[in-house]
């Protein structure tokens, strides 16, 4: 009976615990997430479906405090050892990453064969064609992944890019280009997001600008493409990106964002405003005030880089095109201002990608950038383009 009467006053004790601590915070949560739902307002954050049903995933978006608790839970893993947190994984070297699984073949033959359709449409409209890969976090020569665990994403990408090189579509895998220039993988990419840093843009944009002159013999002016020639503000401990978003500021510490402007004279227009690069390509909203609870650094800083510019300035009359994601945010700012006209068209919006499109602008080159999990998808690989038939060998 005395054991009886331990137990049920520990029960009690516990139940204390629950309706005065641990109730009254569930039901504020629970409250912010159906007034949520009512008004149709989202909350942006790295929660998504494939962590929950719908109502699982907007009550823990609303969640009373919710960085503060994903702090505590993240330095506590941390403190023990634990690799893994909300379907995020520690590499060895202490990056955030997300695992992509496996693709079967079935599944990136569709992708690849809708790109060799784009290279032919293009090929006859006498633009160049570039497919540009980006690098996963995890480094296809120095993957770091904790002992057990498995990736698939640089298979998926050896065997997407093989299927587009038979078909004679020209691709520049970064991953190669990285190794190539014996430069750590990981020095280009953020540790708390699965973006490559604005530094690493630049570097693509100089590999870009390598293979537009081959290709079409226009060189940019040098002044452009040597980061001397531009400032370069850091903002410290400033940007937690979209794994840090999961795992809290505790677990892998914050990244970094570094900031390039160019110091010598620029002059772009959109038709409606002209101006400088900085007028024209960066928001300083999300730099005004360091914000934890956002992984938005990169995007609303860069969010201007996309759209349709004229370089007033420019020394030839090149066109490019470039079709991407956010991962060109950190390239585009450059090609703007290295050739007469650069256009964009988001990945997701491909439908304004027609065949009166293509004749309107007249690209001399059109450029493909895509982060791995797009280029190894079918949403952003289905263009609205005539079918144009393979030639017979």
């Amino acid at each position: 009976m005395k054991k009886i009467r331990n137990f049920l006053s520990r029960l009690g004790l516990y139940g204390l615990l629950f309706v005065v601590i641990l109730f009254p915070l569930a039901a504020v949560s629970g409250f912010q997430a159906a007034q949520c739902r009512i008004s149709g307002k989202t909350i942006p954050n790295e929660w998504t479906l494939d962590m929950g049903s719908e109502w699982e995933v907007e009550y823990i978006s609303a969640f009373w405090r919710k960085h503060d608790f994903l702090n505590l839970n993240g330095f506590m893993r941390r403190l023990i050892g634990q690799r893994e947190m909300n379907d995020v994984i520690k590499l060895n070297n202490g990056y955030l990453a997300r695992p992509v699984g496996y693709v079967s073949d079935e599944e990136l033959e569709p992708g690849a064969a809708s790109l060799a359709n784009l290279d032919r449409y293009l090929a006859e409209s006498g633009a160049e064609f570039l497919v540009a890969v980006a690098p996963d976090t995890i480094s296809k020569y120095d993957p770091q992944l904790p002992a057990g665990m498995e990736e698939y994403v640089n298979e998926d990408l050896d065997r997407m890019i093989r299927m587009l090189t038979e078909r004679g579509v020209e691709v520049m895998d970064f991953r190669e280009v990285i190794h190539e220039d014996g430069i750590d993988q990981y020095t280009l990419m953020y540790k708390t997001d699965h973006h490559w840093t604005t530094r690493a843009g630049f570097y693509a944009y100089g590999k870009l600008a390598d293979w537009i002159e081959e290709k079409t013999g226009v060189q940019v002016d040098e002044k452009i493409r040597d980061i001397e020639n531009y400032s370069v503000t850091t903002y410290e401990d400033w940007h937690l990106g979209s794994y840090g978003q999961r795992t809290g500021s505790l677990y892998a510490g914050i990244d970094d964002f570094e900031l390039i402007l160019p110091k010598f004279d620029t002059k772009i227009t959109n038709g409606e405003v002209t101006g400088t690069f900085e007028k024209l390509f960066i928001s300083y909203d999300a730099l005004a005030k360091r914000d934890m609870t956002s992984r938005y650094t990169y995007d609303v800083t860069l969010e201007q880089a996309w759209g349709d510019y004229t370089n007033l300035l420019a020394d030839n009359d090149l066109k490019v095109l470039v079709i991407g994601d956010s991962f060109t945010k950190t390239v585009c700012p450059y090609l703007n201002i290295s050739y007469k006209e650069s256009r964009f068209v988001h990945y997701q919006r491909l439908d304004v990608l027609t065949a009166e499109y293509v004749e309107e602008y007249d690209p001399d080159v059109v450029i493909l950038l895509y982060y791995p999990e797009n280029i190894l998808g079918q949403d952003g690989l289905q263009f609205n383009l005539p079918s144009v038939e393979e030639p017979v060998l």
